[in-house]
């Protein structure tokens, strides 16, 4: 809606100065703000995913990109041969083990009593990995966590957690 001056020509409407507004500074802003948010993601699953120890076993990043294991290997945690892969991070719960594939995915190898460590994975678009005792969790690329496994104290809620999270 237009309205008119004294001298009868249109003058826009706050609608559409703020409708203006939006367009060519706030969703730039926003789109920008996501992206460097996406970035500091990425940049803290980097820093600190190439070495875990879980209750008696530990898992490494090797260069090839597969994942080194050692310790005790009673409940599969422990590959001898460890585990090959296109992997950027790794990490290590008291009985199980994961590693982040460059694709996002989660690949779950050990104990499985309380659903922490899932035969088939965990399909997502995630940056980012730590396993807890008996559960485990997953950094979304737009911030938010997937939980999966034990949740007797809240710890791993099945809708996981909403957020704008950029490292676990």
């Amino acid at each position: 809606v237009h309205s008119l001056s004294s001298e009868g020509l249109p003058m826009e409407s706050e609608e559409s100065l703020a409708s203006k507004v939006m367009r060519t500074v706030w969703v730039p802003w926003q789109r920008e703000r996501r992206l460097v948010r996406e970035q500091e993601r990425v940049l803290a699953t980097r820093r600190s995913a190439w070495l875990d120890a879980g209750f008696q076993h530990a898992v490494a990043m090797r260069p090839d990109g597969g994942v080194a294991c050692w310790g005790s290997d009673e409940f599969g945690q422990t590959p001898p041969d460890g585990v090959d892969g296109d992997f950027v991070a790794t990490t290590a719960g008291s009985f199980h083990s994961m590693a982040l594939r460059r694709n996002g995915n989660v690949v779950c190898w050990g104990w499985n009593n309380s659903g922490q460590a899932p035969p088939d994975g965990v399909e997502g678009d995630f940056v980012a990995i730590a396993a807890g005792d008996f559960h485990s969790l997953a950094l979304r690329r737009d911030g938010r966590i997937a939980c999966w496994g034990q949740n007797t104290t809240g710890q791993a809620p099945p809708g996981g957690v909403d957020g704008d999270f950029v490292a676990i």
